[in-house]
């Protein structure tokens, strides 16, 4: 499955879990339009990454036991963010630190493989 249908399969049962509109896990399944073993296998999966999903018996449905916020962003960063977000100031700080040390002939700096 890709990413953004993972996704959208996510919010879905996230929104319905919030309502507390999820009916069984047939029921569920049905509505998704997918396999009850699926299903239990998304909702362990969600539960993994922390959401506190819980089935009600008496009343057959699922909630959350504490409120969640649910979002996916992502984006096309330009070069001038992605560089903010994989190197920030902090490796800036390094590249200034450690430019000067010699590069021992190699033609690559010392520590950053350059």
């Amino acid at each position: 499955m890709k990413f953004s249908e993972e996704a959208n399969l996510r919010e879905r049962i996230h929104q319905l879990t919030r309502l507390k509109a999820t009916g069984t896990p047939d029921q569920l399944a049905r509505r998704l339009d997918m396999s009850k073993r699926n299903l239990f296998r998304t909702i362990n999966e969600m539960r993994a990454d922390g959401f506190p999903i819980v089935y009600d018996r008496l009343r057959e449905r699922y909630y959350y036991e504490k409120e969640v916020v649910f979002e996916v962003k992502f984006y096309v960063a330009e070069k001038v963010e992605a560089q903010k977000i994989t190197g920030g100031e902090f490796f800036q700080f390094f590249d200034n630190f450690f430019g000067s040390v010699p590069d021992f002939g190699s033609g690559r700096g010392f520590l950053c493989g350059r």
